[in-house]
């Protein structure tokens, strides 16, 4: 490998010419622009005070008939110098505008206004005249400053005749602006050129982020699995929009791409492996987003993608970064459409199976949020994909995957003949139980790595009636030593949105499910109640307000202030909503008339109150853990 480097130097013009010829080019694997305007005007200002700012590292892409370079590092830099070269009055600034000067106007219009308001307005109109009538270097440089006092002139009476003056006035500060822009557009801006084996580029990015860049492992992963393409399958077409997005995103910010072009991108269908998972996070993320969660910005990369491609490839949460090789290496002749069609279909098996969790509405207004995290979601999708797909031959003096085959035309033997029953029957226990005992909370990388070892850890892991109401229990009675609530009560977190989930799922109807009503969350002792009992021993007592045992559903009636009635006070709410007591007690909150009693009493002390709401919201619990026993085995 032959490898050299050697400093050189770059005009800001010569930059911005240079990208615009396509000399300096900038691959499809760089991350977009992502400095704020503020981060962009800080660069400016650094490069006005004469301060270092940095270096650019290309790539220099040599042949007989001409060289190019490659941005390698220092895009952010870049464009914002080809910013202030395109449009140099965009930084224009306070610093640029001289008191004095506005204090010299003010006294030339000789007007009586207030004084802070008319300089404040005529600082903003220098700005108005500056940034929309001089946007290129050469209208800077040509500029006639007596225009400015044209400007004001019919503004204000008391200055007509006096443009000459006002161009004066302004010429110090204008001229002093003037020489900044030509500085900057002639700064000569330091590049390391590398020249020599392109193979070490994915070591040079490796080497960059080492040494403290703020390149992601995402960005490491783009620029160093770009060797090899794969041909995308109509059917994944939504794969390839996504990165046509990105790369389209960045052009519209002004970037030139390398080796792009948006019609032919889509035509091609051709995606390395970083686009593969990119692409996919992002399908994912829209297609299930009670899944994946949000798909976020299309700049901003979804791990999940990266994530899952690893684990059902039989990589450790650690080999993420070997992906890229791995891909076409572990599928061995395999089409990588079909690869990603048949995690599709695992992708719908699991949906079907406790996707409903996290879909079940709620109190939800807009698209809801996963219950689980992505370690937990990732696990159970390979052990599914896993088991019905792979023969995977293990190391387990080393704990790691030896080997992996697939066969995609045949589900495996074992999946066919018990393990598609004992998966059904056991999922959506495990889930419930494994949330309630947080085993996903922190990294969880160690778990994942475990289902390579164990694909089949859902389906042959049981858990008994007795094992799923001591969990209960034992979440519950966590629950409420944690809650320590006065004043602010928590909002229900994703274990009591799942065990509400669990609850009233299967005693709503299908009709109550998919039409337009939304449910509330409710607590049958209102906080407002709670709050005011708890006031009277100053703070001294606080109580589990937002437990569990304190909250239920209830079909959402657009006019309800509910404050501090219970749902055997809110009269108005079942008339309008046209719902019974009775349906109110068997259908939502499994509590009669006298469970709520003591709360139009007065407690004598803050012993009895405690003891009368802990024994409330203990009853209650009961009653939901009964309910869910009921439903225990359609779950």
């Amino acid at each position: 490998m032959n490898n050299t480097w050697k400093l050189e130097t770059f005009s800001a013009e010569k930059i911005n010419e240079n990208i615009e010829k396509k000399i300096f080019t900038i691959p499809r694997y760089q991350r977009g622009v992502v400095w704020t305007q503020s981060q962009k005007d800080t660069l400016i200002d650094t490069i006005k005070k004469g301060l270092p700012f940095g270096s650019l590292l290309l790539y220099l892409n040599g042949n007989e008939k001409n060289n190019t370079y490659q941005i390698i590092d220092g895009l952010q830099r870049s464009t914002t110098i080809i910013d202030f070269v395109k449009n140099p009055a965009l930084y224009f600034n306070e610093d640029d505008i001289l008191d004095s000067g506005i204090d010299r106007i003010y006294k030339l219009a000789n007007i009586t206004t207030d004084e802070q308001a008319f300089k404040e307005q005529i600082k903003k109109d220098l700005f108005d005249w500056v940034r929309s009538g001089h946007k290129t270097l050469k209208q800077i440089e040509g500029m006639q400053f007596a225009k400015f006092g044209q400007k004001l002139s019919p503004l204000y009476p008391t200055l007509k005749g006096k443009e000459f003056e006002i161009g004066e006035i302004i010429e110090p500060m204008m001229k002093n602006f003037q020489e900044i822009c030509t500085s900057i557009s002639s700064t000569q801006v330091p590049a390391i050129v590398i020249e020599g084996d392109s193979d070490a580029l994915p070591l040079l990015f490796e080497r960059i982020n080492s040494q403290g860049s703020k390149l992601s492992k995402y960005q490491i992963y783009a620029a160093t699995w770009i060797e090899e393409s794969y041909n995308i399958s109509t059917k994944l077409k939504d794969l390839v929009e996504y990165n046509r997005s990105r790369y389209d995103d960045m052009i519209d910010k002004g970037i030139v791409l390398d080796d792009y072009e948006s019609t032919t991108f889509i035509n091609r269908m051709s995606l390395n492996a970083f686009e593969i998972a990119y692409g996919l996070g992002k399908f994912l993320s829209k297609k299930w987003p009670h899944l994946f969660g949000d798909s976020k910005g299309v700049n901003e990369i979804n791990s999940i993608g990266f994530t899952l491609l690893a684990t059902c490839l039989g990589l450790k949460y650690s080999e993420i970064k070997t992906l890229g090789r791995q891909l076409r290496d572990r599928l061995a002749g395999y089409d990588v459409n079909i690869f990603l069609l048949k995690l599709i279909e695992s992708i719908n098996y699991v949906d079907k199976l406790i996707g409903k969790f996290s879909a079940f509405k709620l109190n939800n207004r807009s698209v809801p949020t996963p219950l689980h995290s992505e370690l937990q979601i990732v696990s159970i999708i390979s052990s599914v994909f896993l088991m019905k797909h792979a023969t995977i031959i293990r190391n387990l003096d080393k704990d790691k995957v030896e080997s992996i085959s697939y066969d995609f035309e045949n589900n495996k033997k074992d999946w066919k003949n018990n393990l598609d029953k004992l998966l059904k029957k056991n999922i959506a226990k495990i889930y419930i139980v494994d949330i309630l005992q947080k085993r996903w909370s922190g990294t969880g990388d160690k778990k994942l790595d475990q289902i390579l070892i164990t694909p089949d850890y859902y389906a042959k892991r049981q858990i008994t009636k007795d094992d799923f109401t001591n969990n209960l229990w034992v979440w519950f009675d966590a629950l409420n030593e944690e809650r320590s609530e006065y004043k602010k009560v928590a909002r229900p977190k994703e274990a009591e949105r799942l065990i509400l989930a669990a609850i009233y799922l299967p005693i709503l109807t299908a009709n109550e499910h998919l039409n337009d009503e939304y449910y509330d969350i409710e607590h049958l002792v209102p906080q407002s109640i709670i709050k005011q009992k708890l006031e009277r021993f100053d703070g001294d007592l606080r109580l589990p307000i937002s437990s569990i045992g304190n909250l239920c559903i209830l079909p959402e009636y657009s006019n309800r202030s509910k404050k501090d009635k219970t749902i055997y006070n809110d009269t108005s709410y079942r008339s309008k909503s046209n719902i019974k007591l009775e349906e109110i007690e068997a259908k939502y909150s499994f509590t009669t008339k006298s469970d709520l009693e003591w709360i139009g009493k007065k407690q004598k002390s803050s012993d009895d109150l405690r003891q009368l709401y802990m024994d409330f919201i203990k009853a209650r619990f009961g009653r939901l853990v009964d309910v869910l026993l009921k439903n225990f085995s359609s779950l």
